[in-house]
Order: structure tokens, then C-alpha cells, then sequence
């Protein structure tokens, strides 16, 4: 008799400890978590990029601070340093995500599909509560043919401070 209570509480959940924290997931948005968050999608026609939020408040904040970090990584990619924000414009069938670069000097925009989107909402129980947490993973894409376009744009936007630069100095 003595075994079968031994075993029963091991197979069970962990008992809860008065005074202790305890953490638990409660929604998932999926049975499973989906194949892109640890291998992006393969196509030569865009760049793909996920952004991830945990431990966020509400599923709208780690839904905004997810995109964000999904686009700061394209900002990356094209090295310059940037603020990042978005908007979000619903369809019938599709969320577009329009980012706005903002490189020092000027803005510019690059339009990008938000593809995926996949949460974890998880409860903690403490001694003076409880509280709901959420895990936000996004999937972005961004045609090539914009990160090109936005490249070619730097590039041409450096070397003209530079020539402008070499033009001042030999004015002295």
C-alpha cells in the first residue's frame, strides 16, 4: 500500500510547497511548438526572421515586442542602428507587419509579412497570488528584393557623405 502512494505522487504533478513560487504552462497556440522557431524556412526570394518575447504581461505586448525584435534582427543584418516600429493592417486572410527603419538621418520603410505567430501562456502561483505570463514567437518575411534596395540605398547615401566630406576638407 505504501508503494502504490509512493508511486501515484510520483507520476503526478509536483506537490506545491507553501511559500513557494510555482510556474505552469495553461494555453499553447499549437499542439506543438512549430518546426520555424529553431529552422527558419528555406526560399530564395526572402529573408526570414523571428523574434521572440518572453515573459511578457499580455499576449498584445509580447506580440509588439516579438515584431520588434523580428525586424531590429533585418536592421542588424544591414548594420545600421535603428529604432524600430510597426503597425499592423489586418486582411480577410493576412496580417501585413510595415516596419520603419529609422537610420540616423532618415526613415525608411520596408514592407514585411508577419507569417507565423505561436504563444505559451504559463500561470505562477506565489503566496501573494497568482499571474499569467506569455512567450511570443513571430515569423517574419522580407523579400530580398527590398533588404537589396535598402542596401543600395546606404551604400549610395554613405559614399555621398563621404564625397561630400572629401569636398569640405579640400575647400579647407
Amino acid at each position: 500500500m505504501v508503494t502504490v502512494a509512493i508511486a501515484s505522487t510520483a507520476c503526478g504533478p509536483p506537490l506545491a510547497r507553501p511559500g513557494v513560487s510555482s510556474t505552469r504552462p495553461i494555453e499553447r497556440s499549437a499542439r506543438r511548438k512549430p518546426d520555424w522557431i529553431t529552422q527558419l524556412p528555406e526560399d530564395p526570394r526572402y529573408f526570414f526572421s523571428i523574434g521572440i518575447a518572453t515573459g511578457t504581461d499580455s499576449l498584445e505586448a509580447g506580440k509588439a515586442q516579438a515584431l520588434g525584435a523580428a525586424i531590429e534582427d533585418v536592421v542588424n543584418y544591414l548594420g545600421i542602428r535603428a529604432q524600430v516600429s510597426y503597425e499592423e493592417s489586418r486582411t480577410e486572410l493576412t496580417t501585413r507587419l510595415v516596419s520603419r527603419i529609422t537610420a540616423e538621418g532618415k526613415g525608411r520603410v520596408a514592407r514585411g509579412r508577419l507569417l507565423e505567430m505561436y504563444y505559451e501562456r504559463s500561470r505562477t502561483t506565489a503566496p501573494r497570488g497568482t499571474s499569467d505570463s506569455f512567450d511570443v514567437f513571430v515569423l517574419v518575411r522580407i523579400p530580398w528584393e527590398i533588404i537589396n534596395e535598402e542596401e543600395q540605398r546606404l551604400r549610395a547615401d554613405r559614399e555621398a557623405r563621404l564625397a561630400l566630406a572629401a569636398s569640405l576638407l579640400e575647400e579647407g
